[in-house]
């Protein structure tokens, strides 16, 4: 992971692209990415692909997550992460700003990172 400030990408969206192979991932994995405000332990803005993992094993793949910047954010950070068993891969990351008419990927850093109302109640699917 990497961890900078937000500087001149504040009030504005981004998009980080990164390329990721896998081999033998029995869990998930995922390219991550977080703005973090001033409150700390509070994030403004997350995306680790949770809802599009990474699976099994696949070559080079491109993926992209998108994120608001807001004026308030403080730091940015990204990588990949690896639940379970295998091996992840990362190459040739990179931040551009797009417009706002671009839907981001993530979540407001805490807000609708849950379902509304409870579901599959037998865990079955």
């Amino acid at each position: 992971m990497q961890m900078f400030e937000a500087g001149e990408m504040k009030d504005k969206r981004y998009r980080l692209t990164g390329w990721t192979k896998a081999a033998g991932v029995s869990g998930w994995a995922g390219m991550w990415m977080r703005v973090d405000g001033p409150a700390k332990g509070k994030s403004l803005a997350f995306d680790n692909m949770r809802d599009r993992p990474i699976q099994g094993t696949e070559d080079w793949t491109k993926h992209e997550i998108v994120l608001d910047v807001p004026e308030s954010a403080t730091h940015v950070a990204f990588g990949v992460l690896l639940n379970g068993d295998g091996q992840i891969w990362m190459d040739d990351f990179e931040f551009e700003e797009v417009e706002k008419g671009v839907s981001t990927t993530g979540d407001g850093g805490g807000v609708g990172r849950y379902p509304k109302t409870y579901s599959n109640m037998s865990f079955e699917d």
